[in-house]
């Protein structure tokens, strides 16, 4: 395994589980130094929460296609892993005191990972089902 692939999997572990923290935290405005009630206010909106979920799902799926965690098809594997984080995560909110689970939270994560995997097609090319380097 290279030096760029191990760096890979730490950075999409690490990703990982800020964005599990940030999504099961009671305040993740507080966490991230920010605090306010436009803030929280801004954030309770469907637009706005979709938007901040769908930006923060963007960088996962690139993050896990580079850590290439399975040899065959690293680009479904990284889509899976990146839908199911949401999915569950977004599950998981509902028994967090003042979050609640909402459809649209999981459609806009579909939407960033949607993205993502479009960005590291057009980086890769013949349709990302090929081993990187």
């Amino acid at each position: 395994m290279g030096r760029g692939r191990t760096i890979a999997r730490i950075a999409s572990i690490a990703y990982a589980v800020l964005l599990g923290g940030l999504l099961l935290a009671t305040d993740p405005f507080g966490m991230l130094g920010a605090s306010g009630t436009s803030l929280q206010a801004a954030s309770k909106t469907t637009p706005g929460s979709m938007l901040q979920h769908l930006t923060a799902y963007i960088l996962l799926p690139p993050l896990l296609y580079a850590a290439a965690w399975q040899k065959h098809a690293p680009m479904r594997a990284a889509i899976v892993i990146a839908l199911a984080h949401g999915l569950i995560l977004e599950w998981l909110q509902q028994f967090v005191p003042g979050r609640y689970a909402d459809w649209y939270d999981v459609l806009a994560n579909a939407a960033g990972v949607a993205i993502g995997v479009v960005a590291v097609s057009a980086f890769v090319g013949a349709g990302g089902t090929t081993q990187p380097n």
